[in-house]
């Protein structure tokens, strides 16, 4: 398990990341790893709890009783619906990668032609930090996706209109049995279709098998359970405020201080939390 006990926490820490997903992995993987002197302290906050391989819910009557919601503020599965988009995500440590269908795609270099994106952002400039996370994630085509049904189907109705139908790079294990470079023991693929519930045989390269142990191998402390609610600066760095789920649905509230803050929880949630901290007084931009 990665997660750190709570009491072992530090009153101050130099970077606080918000967030277990691909941002927020990666960013306390490169930077509790990074050559620095001092060694900087680093800390994960994931509001959901740390999952183990083998215990995803895999029936109907399971997955329903992990969705988040007020009456179950740790389940795994929470669907947020607005007006103009509805959003199904993961709440555990990893973030959705324990949930998702884990296909990684490099964008088409015209995607970074449109207009919005900074004259610098290219393909080409991105290129090598695509590859250095499709290593680490190990993510590559099916190795067996011509011998699938769907992939026969989807190759049939491609030739019916010209195309050609290609497997995708997915981040999932179908050969190793055994400990994977990042210490952490996984199985090969079974094929069982359990990707988007939960992986219960341990192939598939979810975070917490990947950056999140690369994270804690470098001295990040991760702990779960703990929801931000809202940060404010003070004249020597910030506080952030939030609360700490133990089971109940009384949780306890809490504060913590930092130097530096990364806001990796999904646009929406990231978005609620710089809301709450400009009512609370925090100097926004509109």
């Amino acid at each position: 398990m990665l997660a750190k006990d709570w009491a072992l926490r530090k009153s101050r820490y130099d970077f606080v990341v918000v967030g277990s997903g691909y941002g927020g992995a990666i960013t306390a993987a490169r930077l509790a790893n990074a050559p620095l002197d001092p060694k900087p302290s680093v800390c994960v906050l994931e509001r959901g709890k740390e999952w183990r391989v083998g215990s995803f819910p895999d029936t109907l009557e399971g997955l329903l009783a992990e969705q988040r919601n007020a009456a179950n503020p740790l389940g795994l599965y929470e669907l947020v619906t607005f007006r103009d988009i509805s959003v199904i995500k993961g709440s555990g440590l990893g973030g959705t990668s324990l949930v998702n269908a884990n296909v990684a795609i490099v964008p088409d270099a015209e995607v970074f032609e449109k207009t919005g994106w900074p004259a610098g952002v290219k393909l080409e400039t991105l290129r090598p930090y695509y590859e250095r996370a499709r290593a680490a994630l190990g993510a590559a085509p099916h190795p067996r996706a011509a011998q699938l049904l769907k992939v026969q189907a989807l190759a049939r109705r491609g030739a019916e209109i010209g195309l050609e139908a290609r497997p995708l790079d997915i981040a999932v294990n179908f050969t190793l049995d055994g400990e994977n470079a990042f210490g952490v023991l996984q199985k090969p693929c079974i094929d069982c279709g359990d990707c988007v519930t939960g992986c219960n045989v341990g192939a598939k390269n979810t975070l917490a098998m990947n950056y999140l142990p690369l994270a804690r191998r470098g001295g990040a402390d991760i702990f779960v359970q703990t929801e931000v609610l809202w940060v404010e600066k003070l004249a020597g760095g910030w506080r952030l405020h939030g609360r700490r789920f133990t089971g109940g649905l009384s949780p306890e509230d809490f504060t913590l201080y930092f130097f530096f803050f990364f806001m990796a929880s999904c646009e929406i949630y990231t978005t609620e939390i710089l809301l709450r901290s400009r009512a609370a007084g925090l100097e926004l931009a509109p």
